[in-house]
Formats: C-alpha cells, sequence, structure tokens
C-alpha cells in the first residue's frame, strides 16, 4: 500500500506566507517553473527520475525551478546526490500562497508554469487535488500535465486479462473503478494548457481524446541517465557463456506485474523449464524475482512448483542501483512478459541499458519506441505462452542470436540518453505556451 501525505483535503486561496525564502518573489522576467508530485524522495520511482531529469534540464537551460515536496527541509546530501543544487524544494502546504505571490513592480504571477506529474490512484493525489484549484489561485499561470501511462485505459486492459480470474461482483467493482478513472483523468486534461505523453503511442491516443478539449499533446521521451557508463564498459560485459540465470524486475503490488507473473509462471514456465534439454533445465538455472510482492501472490504463482524447483527461486525485495546493474549484467536473460499495459514499461530500458537481452511482448514493447531493424529486443511474435516460451528458449539457448541481440540493444538504449532531443522536446512544450 502506498502511504498517504497529510495535507489538506483541498487546496485553497487561503493560507499562510509560503516559509522558504527560495521563493521569495523575482526581480527579473525569469520565467518561474514549479514541478509537483507527490513525494520526489523515493527515486527509484520512474516518474522521479523523469520530473527531477526535467528540473534540471529546465535549470540548466535558465529557468527558476521549484519542486514541491512533503518537506522543504530535504537534506543537503540528496539535493547534492542529484544535482539539485540550483532547485528549491517547496513544501505542498505553500502552494496556494506561492501561486498568489506577484513580481515585484508586476501583476504578473511569480509562478509562470505548473507542471504536474499525474498518476491516479484510489486517493487523490497532491497534483490532482492541486490541478483544479489552480485557475482560481493564478488564473495567469499556465498548467502542463506530465504522464507517463493512458490510466484508464491500462486500467481496462488490465480488468480484460483478469476477467477470468475474478468474480463477477469484484470484475464489477474493477469496471467501475475503471469509468471513474476515465471521468478523473479527462477532468484534470480538460484544465490543463499542454499535455505531456511520454511515448509516441500514447500521445497519438491523447491527442485524439483531448481533440474535443482543444488541448495540445506532446511527446517527451523518457530519458535514463545509466547509459554512458554502461555502453563505455559494453567491451568488458560478461559475454554468453560467462552469464547464467534469469531475472525479472518489478514491484508485485502492481497489477501489470501480478498479470506478467501469473501467466509467466502458469504457463510459460511449464513450457520451458520442464524439458529434458540440460541448457533450460530449471535445475540448472536460478530465477531472480527483483521487487517487493506480498508472499501469498508468490505462493499463488509457484503452486505448480515441485518443492526442488521452488529452491531455484531467488526472492530479492529490493536493490540499489548498483547492485541491481552488476545482478542484470551477471544474469542473460531479462523477461518482461507484459500483457497489459500502456505507457513506457521502464524495467525493459533499464534492461537495454544494463546490457542484458530482454525477453518481452509486443505489448511490452509498444511503448519503447526504438527501431526494431536490427532486432534489439527478443519480442515474442504471438500473445501465447508458447511463442513466448519458444522466444525465450532461442534468446537463452543461441548463442549467436544473444550476443547479435545485446550489441542492437546497447545501441538501441543510446537514445535514451540523448540530450539535445530530449530538451528540443521540452522547449517545443515551453515555445506553445509563449513561455
Amino acid at each position: 500500500t502506498t502511504t498517504q501525505p497529510i495535507l489538506p483535503t483541498t487546496f485553497s486561496s487561503g493560507g499562510k506566507v509560503a516559509r522558504s525564502l527560495d521563493v521569495s518573489p523575482l526581480d527579473s522576467n525569469v520565467p518561474h517553473i514549479l514541478l509537483v508530485t507527490e513525494s520526489i524522495i523515493n527515486t527509484q520511482f520512474p516518474c522521479n527520475i523523469r520530473l527531477l531529469d526535467i528540473g534540471r534540464s529546465l535549470c540548466s537551460q535558465g529557468y527558476k525551478v521549484s519542486i514541491s515536496d512533503t518537506e522543504s527541509n530535504i537534506s543537503v546530501s540528496f539535493k547534492q546526490q542529484h544535482n539539485l543544487s540550483n532547485i528549491s524544494i517547496i513544501n505542498h502546504q505553500d502552494i496556494p500562497s506561492i501561486l498568489q505571490m506577484r513580481r515585484k513592480d508586476s501583476l504578473e504571477p511569480e509562478i509562470t508554469v505548473v507542471m504536474e506529474y499525474l498518476w491516479f490512484w484510489s486517493y487523490l493525489s497532491v497534483p490532482e487535488k492541486l490541478s483544479s484549484s489552480i485557475r482560481s489561485l493564478s488564473p495567469k499561470t499556465k498548467i502542463v500535465i506530465l504522464t507517463d501511462d493512458l490510466h484508464y485505459i491500462r486500467q481496462k486492459l488490465i480488468n480484460n486479462e483478469m476477467y477470468d480470474h475474478l468474480t463477477q461482483a469484484i470484475y464489477s467493482d474493477a469496471k467501475d473503478y475503471e469509468y471513474a478513472i476515465q471521468k478523473r483523468e479527462l477532468s484534470v486534461y480538460a484544465n490543463a494548457d499542454h499535455v505531456i505523453g511520454v511515448t509516441e503511442y500514447d500521445t497519438g491516443v491523447l491527442s485524439s481524446m483531448l481533440v474535443p478539449l482543444n488541448v495540445p499533446v506532446s511527446l517527451v521521451r523518457f530519458r535514463h541517465n545509466l547509459t554512458k557508463e554502461t555502453l563505455s564498459s559494453f567491451n568488458s560485459l560478461p559475454t554468453y557463456s560467462n552469464r547464467k540465470g534469469i531475472c525479472f524486475l518489478g514491484n508485485g503490488n502492481n497489477p501489470t506485474n501480478q498479470i506478467a507473473l501469473n501467466f509467466f509462471f502458469k504457463q510459460v514456465y511449464p513450457l520451458v523449464f520442464r524439458q529434458t534439454t540440460p541448457t533450460m533445465s530449471m535445475m540448472n538455472i536460478t530465477f531472480h524475482l527483483v521487487g517487493t510482492v506480498p508472499q501469498d501472490r508468490y505462493a499463488s504463482f509457484m503452486e505448480q512448483m515441485t518443492a526442488d524447483e521452488k529452491k531455484t527461486i531467488d526472492i530479492i525485495p529490493f536493490l540499489n542501483q548498483n547492485d541491481l546493474v552488476k545482478l542484470l549484467q551477471r544474469c542473460r536473460v531479462m523477461i518482461a512478459p507484459i500483457r497489459a499495459t500502456t505507457g513506457v514499461n521502464t524495467k525493459i530500458i533499464y534492461g537495454l541499458m544494463a546490457g542484458i537481452p530482454v525477453v518481452t511482448t509486443n505489448i511490452g514493447a509498444r511503448g519503447i519506441d526504438i527501431d526494431e531493424k536490427p532486432a534489439s529486443l527478443a519480442i515474442a511474435p504471438e500473445d501465447t505462452a508458447q511463442s513466448y516460451a519458444d522466444t525465450l528458449i532461442r534468446t537463452y539457448s543461441d548463442a549467436q542470436y544473444w550476443t547479435n541481440l545485446l550489441q542492437n540493444s546497447l545501441r538501441a538504449a543510446s537514445i535514451f540518453e540523448n540530450t539535445r532531443n530530449f530538451e528540443k522536446d521540452l522547449n517545443h512544450v515551453l515555445q506553445q505556451l509563449s513561455i
């Protein structure tokens, strides 16, 4: 479960003067951009990686940047570690009073643009609460919504995938939740001046959805900072014969990952690891599951396994980035058997960058937006367990195919370090806002 921060139920125009000295009115015409998410402290979350990356990019281009969090007194070491020394951290509680601030000798708002990172949970997040109040607090401030998902469409895919496993009553509740998310999501977009998507597929769907609302949509791709060090060490990466094992990354509390693991263990696993060939025998392969998964779900996933087979499963709740990269570069294959998602499946990007061939599905690969000629991902051609099993067996067993895939995937990964395109796309959004 996600812990909710202590916040007001609504953002109002009242409130005390902002406590942070960093947000005093500017004397210049430098645009001030406020980035809002639930909390930036956990930098393992892809949304926070993306938000901090956008903040640093804007700051390097001369904009004044602030990020809101549950605490304004974030440690100096955290700011130094994540290169945030020139970015102000303000408290969520101070947002209303900051939005009402005006620049010296001007009626222009202190905050030029609010960029909100939206995720639609069962409760209202800070950005979602704020989105309905910005217009009344500061009518001239532009609102940009950052989204890494088509939330209600993703929920629809999950519901369809889970239909056979749910009682009718639970499925009915899930459909109601899907419709509620759709209503909330469209309401937030309708109030925005611009929406930013993360993949070509998502931005295309968003554009179609928002045509009646006259809200422009732009693509700003996901960027990750792992590539340079990985690419520079490509020649020193362990070779095919020096790597062994299979890994999966993902929080098991996430329905997308639950569905993926359920599909893999119950349908793919019997087709792959109970063969007589030594290469693919589960007795010769350790299966590393990295990410928090409730024990009852593990029991469900592995209920068909023998006691000896269960001993080959290595459950790792958490790894820091360095240890995670070491594990990925020790394993031979990473699996991403994704069956219900939108947006970018960031585990695939991480695998590409860390230097491990990734076996995925058409749905999993859809959000990556990379040229598949030559192939950089091992994509199961059909949406069946047999197709996925065949693709995994080939990737794990064929040394030449594996080596070609690794070389191609590292080249493809370089697009996620493309600073020029990233900043160009970001500036295009600001230009459309006349910033």
